[in-house]
C-alpha cells in the first residue's frame, strides 16, 4: 500500500509539465535518447563538440531507452521516475524495520513519501538516477544485513546484484551511501 501512496503523492513526477521545468530531467531524457539511438557507441556528437557517454552511469538511461520504445521518451523518464519512487519507499520500509517495529517502519515510508528531500530530488531537480540509485542502495542493506546475521550466500548475491545496479545508477550514492551505511558513529 505504501508504495501505491508514493506513486499517488508524487503523480507529479509523471506529468509533463511539471518534470521537463526542472533542472536535470531534459538531460537525463538526452541521455536516454542516445542509448536508444547507438546503444553501444560512448561518443555523443550532438552536444557540444561531443562527449563520452560513459562519464555517466548508465542504467537510469538505458532503462529509459528501453521503455521509450513503447511510450516514447518523456513518458519512458516520468515510468522510470515512479518506478523508482516506489522502490525507494518500499527501501525505507526494508531499512527501517531492521531497526524499528513494523507499525514504525510503516510511518517511516510515509514520512519518505513527502518528504522535502525527495520532493524537490524529484520535482526541483529531476535528478532520476540519484533517485533510483537510493532506491536500490535502499534495497540492498537489508539484503547485506541477512547476510551478515544469517550467512546465506544467497542473501549476499542479492546484496551484491542490488549495490552493482546502485553503482550503474550513480556512482555517489554508491561511494557515500555504502560508507555511511555501515558506520554506527555516522
Amino acid at each position: 500500500m505504501v508504495p501505491r501512496v508514493g506513486v499517488a503523492v508524487s503523480r507529479g513526477a509523471a506529468r509533463q509539465p511539471e518534470f521537463v521545468r526542472t533542472y536535470d530531467a531534459l538531460i537525463h531524457i538526452f541521455f536516454g535518447a542516445h542509448y536508444l539511438q547507438s546503444w553501444f557507441d560512448p561518443w555523443e556528437p550532438r552536444w557540444y563538440t561531443g562527449f563520452f557517454t560513459i562519464s555517466y552511469p548508465p542504467l537510469s538511461h538505458q532503462l529509459i531507452a528501453v521503455l521509450s520504445v513503447v511510450v516514447g521518451l518523456k513518458a519512458a523518464f516520468a515510468l522510470v521516475q515512479l518506478f523508482a519512487i516506489a522502490l525507494l519507499v518500499v527501501g525505507v520500509y526494508r531499512v527501517s524495520s531492521l531497526l524499528f517495529p513494523g507499525r514504525a517502519a510503516g510511518y517511516a515510508s510515509l514520512a519518505a513519501v513527502v518528504s522535502s528531500a525527495i520532493i524537490e530530488t524529484v520535482h526541483v531537480f529531476g535528478q532520476l538516477p540519484t533517485t533510483l540509485s537510493m532506491a536500490l542502495l535502499l534495497n540492498a542493506i537489508p539484503w547485506a544485513w541477512a547476510y551478515v546475521r544469517f550467512g546465506r550466500r544467497v542473501d549476499l548475491l542479492r546484496a551484491m546484484a542490488f549495490t552493482a545496479a546502485t553503482t550503474g545508477a550513480h556512482h555517489i550514492t554508491t561511494i557515500f551511501g555504502t560508507v555511511f551505511s555501515w558506520c554506527r558513529s555516522c
